[in-house]
């Protein structure tokens, strides 16, 4: 039999626009391509030019990205072939494009089997037939129409005001102990990190002690030990990465999760701020930013060791905020 086989690709919207008719893309494939092979023909099927964005796959109970975080739950789509899965005729999987914008696409695989003459094998996967209306992949109806540039700081605390009711509620009872680790970071590599980075005066209350903790892991004030790739990535966090990412932490509340895919997720979708368009090696190293300042979050106890909001995180992050950019208590 074949090793070449159809996969039927239906593009269905995304969290802003659902499509009716849905266009679509047959996909001619071959068992040894990958599902990164597949990714990159769907985003040529469809008509993308800006590809430096992340993309998942869902086959079954089974997640799929390129270069996965060590931490994440997800497979590499790079390593992992069509074979490896045992796909058969009447196989459903999903496909999603941007994690920010979240084309989402199902796929079917409909023909196995094919016969091909062998001087008509295609080296990649080739779209073979396709039909209906491909949106712009941003929304955008007229050229021009560009990203804006990342916040200052007065104008990202704005955003963040503007957002959120930040009062003067008593702080969570788990401050005392985040205080008391604070005055002894010794042993605690994440913490000792964080005491580099900030102008800590142990013999402050623990509510200023803790918040100059939170800022500088928001705007570091001292030179760390990090190593210059570490650095690097803890700086790719800009103010509107910051800002969308507490405004959507502290909406979900308590226990909303905050490992680096779903902070990421969380800044793509917050509607106060607008994602840059990055290239592929930059957004690596913005989700290399987010799973280190998310360690050094779980350290002063903003996360908890789920990296989930915890009490004290959701009452604190944006004041952190408020101090990192303002300079206010």
């Amino acid at each position: 039999m074949s090793d070449w086989l159809h996969v039927e690709v239906t593009l269905t919207g995304n969290h802003a626009v659902r499509l009716s008719p849905a266009p679509g893309r047959v996909m001619l494939c071959h068992v040894e391509h990958t599902l990164a092979d597949l990714a990159e023909a769907i985003d040529t099927g469809f008509g993308r030019w800006d590809l430096g964005h992340l993309h998942e796959f869902a086959v079954g109970d089974r997640r799929f990205m390129p270069s996965p975080e060590p931490a994440d739950d997800a497979e590499d789509s790079e390593e992992t072939t069509l074979s490896d899965l045992d796909v058969e005729a009447g196989d459903r999987f999903t496909y999603v494009f941007d994690l920010g914008e979240e084309w989402e696409h199902v796929c079917e695989v409909t023909e196995v089997g094919l016969d091909l003459d062998p001087e008509d094998e295609p080296d990649g996967v080739v779209p073979v037939f396709g039909w209906g209306t491909i949106p712009d992949q941003y929304g955008r109806e007229r050229s021009g129409e560009d990203d804006e540039d990342d916040l200052d700081p007065a104008e990202a605390w704005e955003v963040v005001a503007n957002a959120l009711r930040v009062d003067d509620a008593p702080p969570p009872p788990e401050l005392a102990d985040a205080a008391a680790a604070l005055r002894e970071p010794a042993g605690h590599a994440g913490l000792a990190i964080v005491a580099e980075a900030a102008d800590l005066d142990p013999d402050d209350g623990e509510v200023d002690l803790w918040l100059d903790a939170v800022a500088a892991i928001v705007e570091p004030q001292g030179e760390t030990s990090l190593d210059e790739v570490s650095r690097e990535a803890w700086q790719a966090i800009e103010h509107a990465d910051w800002a969308g990412a507490v405004i959507e932490l502290v909406r979900l509340g308590q226990g909303a999760a905050a490992d680096a895919p779903s902070l990421h997720h969380l800044i793509s979708q917050c509607p106060e701020v607008e994602e840059s368009d990055l290239d592929p090696d930059d957004e690596a190293t913005l989700r290399q930013g987010l799973a280190l300042v998310g360690g050094l979050l779980m350290a002063v106890g903003a996360l908890d060791d789920d990296r989930r909001l915890t009490a004290l995180g959701a009452w604190g992050l944006p004041r952190a905020l408020r101090r990192a950019w303002t300079g206010e208590a």
